[in-house]
């Protein structure tokens, strides 16, 4: 839920976010899609069903014609975006024509190469990794581990999609990151991977199979 008072007018307008949609006070219902990385791409009115689209490029930046309105005011990996241009994403700010942020990142991995650069979003890499914490990026589930940590992406502390109270998890499993947390008891299932037999611990699978699948990358 998010409320938002007019400093001119001393109005307040409401919006509550549901998984794949929001309700606002002054349009209704309207269903959202967006991409891998949780930026909104399509609005869909439920009383009207018309749509209105938008583009970014890989940083964020508008691409084409943008839409006359948007439900809501969440932008860039679902960053809060302000009227300087800037995308409020979680400990920072964001500037979508740059590609960078606009201070430097307050978390440092001396491990990380790529992410010691104060200021770069997602290691340089915006199509395979994202940051919308401004601490760290995360990598996409599905595709190459982020840079300086093969097989463990991040998880991200800003998302709570299923609305538990945790942050979500990135799932390389058969478990659903939606319905299953690790912080919970595991199923109780035998998987093996390569040979190796893994009784209802998918931690163990994650890194198993994580670390297979950068082996295999790398034959």
């Amino acid at each position: 839920m998010e409320l938002r008072r007019d400093a001119g007018t001393g109005v307040v307008t409401a919006s509550r976010f549901y998984r794949n949609a929001v309700r606002t006070t002054t349009g209704g219902l309207v269903w959202m899609c967006g991409d891998q990385h949780g930026t909104g791409q399509l609005a869909i009115n439920a009383a009207t069903l018309s749509a209105s689209r938008r583009k970014a490029l890989p940083y964020g930046e508008t691409r084409g014609t943008p839409p006359a309105s948007w439900p809501d005011q969440h932008g860039f990996v679902g960053g809060t975006q302000d009227p300087t241009g800037l995308t409020h994403l979680g400990a920072r700010e964001y500037d979508p024509t740059l590609g960078r942020f606009v201070s430097v990142d307050p978390i440092v991995d001396p491990g990380d190469p790529q992410q010691m650069h104060g200021y770069t979003y997602a290691n340089n890499s915006p199509t395979t990794s994202s940051d919308p914490s401004g601490l760290r990026n995360e990598a996409v589930p599905g595709d190459s581990p982020g840079h300086g940590n093969p097989g463990k992406p991040q998880p991200n502390p800003a998302r709570d999609r299923n609305g538990d109270g945790r942050p979500d998890r990135h799932c390389t499993t058969r478990w659903d990151c939606d319905t299953y947390d690790r912080q919970d008891a595991p199923p109780a299932t035998t998987i093996e991977v390569d040979g190796v037999a893994f009784d209802g611990d998918p931690v163990a699978f994650d890194q198993a199979l994580s670390a297979l699948a950068y082996e295999k990358r790398m034959d």
